[in-house]
């Protein structure tokens, strides 16, 4: 029998964002007779809650709040008053990495994949990469300085194309770049009318959700402003904005949010649910998804889990999201910051019952297909496992 393979996982955050659920969907999935996995955050917080409750050993560094609250458009003077925070991190990964015998590393955020980068020398160093490294979301020099680390990364596997593809763009060597796809459980889905009953929709209104959490990347504005142009047609539309400030960095967007919904006299057909854990109860209680960032998404998992619950979709073309909705087939796609383009293609899935359920079985079709869960943590244990064996050799530039 083969030994499992140990593997220090590095996520700098742990708080629970999208790359971090990712990451937990893996280690509840995975077989812990083929890999062992240590985590190592820079903060407490409930994804070390999570581990701790999972039996996953925990490694954690005190005092990094300079470093983790690095911004892309962090100032030079903020940069530099972090650096010993940034060294200190370094030499206890270093450290760490290779007293506790560990086979390699998987780093599963930004911060991670540099600290991995530069402190596990003596270990195959593999990123699992959420973020499309581009000027759209990055400074040019952050840009540069990525794809300078990513070249130090024995292997990088990226959600989606997209992000691959802004990494070779970014002169980072093919052959060390691979895609697969992030994949989330078939979700089993309660009573349409619980959620609905809840949130006061009415049997026969239409209720159309945007789930992000609330950042104005996520196009929360184009929405609001789709729905003053909807109501006036449509008066019996429910507009649902789901979701929270995942990251406590946004503190006053949704006062921003709720100003404009007051200025425009529509309060009474938008519905602010704040965080909502129970995801698939909000699907089963809604219409029509929307998801509309108007910066690359790498690959939304909101729209894997809307299209698991058979949903017709609008979303943006942008990022990895074409990637996952091909117009007119299994979905509609507009392009970001269009209100006008938004407000037509609810009309369209509005007037069409026909073409809005065809849209949404299609959208599930592809979904247990691409973005299976037993297909994502079956692909990533014999990625870690191949690197092991010596069957992936070490590619670092």
């Amino acid at each position: 029998m083969k030994e499992p393979v140990r593997v220090l996982i590095i996520n700098h955050v742990a708080d629970l964002g999208g790359a971090e659920l990712m990451l937990i969907k893996f280690l509840e999935g995975l077989d812990r007779k083929r890999i062992q996995p240590t985590l190592l955050c820079l903060e407490e917080g409930p994804l070390c809650d999570w581990c701790r409750q999972h039996q996953i050993p925990l490694l954690w560094i005190e005092n990094n709040q300079e470093f983790i609250h690095i911004k892309r458009s962090t100032r030079l003077v903020k940069l530099f008053k972090a650096l010993p925070q940034f060294y200190k991190t370094i030499r206890y990964i270093k450290k760490v990495a290779l007293k506790e015998d560990f086979d390699l590393v998987l780093t599963n955020s930004v911060k991670a994949h540099i600290l991995g980068s530069l402190g596990a020398r003596r270990l195959p160093v593999i990123w699992r990469l959420h973020d499309i490294i581009d000027t759209s979301t990055f400074s040019y020099y952050g840009v540069k300085a990525m794809a300078a680390v990513a070249k130090r990364a024995d292997h990088i596997s990226c959600v989606s194309n997209a992000v691959r593809q802004a990494l070779i763009k970014s002169k980072v060597p093919e052959d060390k770049v691979s895609v697969l796809y992030n994949g989330i459980e078939d979700i089993t889905y309660t009573q349409r009318d619980s959620f609905r009953r809840e949130w006061g929709i009415m049997d026969h209104e239409v209720a159309v959700a945007l789930i992000a959490r609330l950042s104005p990347e996520k196009g929360h504005k184009i929405f609001i402003q789709a729905a003053y142009h909807l109501l006036k047609t449509f008066p019996h539309i429910k507009f649902l904005i789901v979701g929270g400030d995942v990251f406590a960095k946004e503190k006053t967007y949704i006062k921003r949010l709720k100003s404009l919904v007051k200025k425009l006299g529509i309060s009474d057909n938008i519905i602010f649910t704040g965080h909502l854990n129970d995801i698939p109860k909000v699907l089963r209680g809604i219409d029509i998804f929307v998801n509309v960032p108007n910066k690359p998404d790498s690959l939304p998992t909101a729209i894997i889990e809307a299209m698991l619950a058979g949903k017709p979709i609008i979303a943006s073309k942008i990022g990895g999201i074409p990637e996952m909705i091909e117009h007119g087939k299994n979905g509609l796609l507009i392009k970001p910051n269009d209100t006008l383009s938004l407000v037509k293609a609810i009309e369209k899935i509005i007037h069409d019952n026909t073409f809005a359920k065809e849209i949404g079985d299609k959208a599930r079709d592809k979904a247990l297909k691409d973005f299976n869960i037993d297909n994502y943590i079956d692909n990533m244990t014999a990625l870690l496992e191949a690197f092991k064996e010596g069957q992936i050799h070490e590619t670092r530039g």
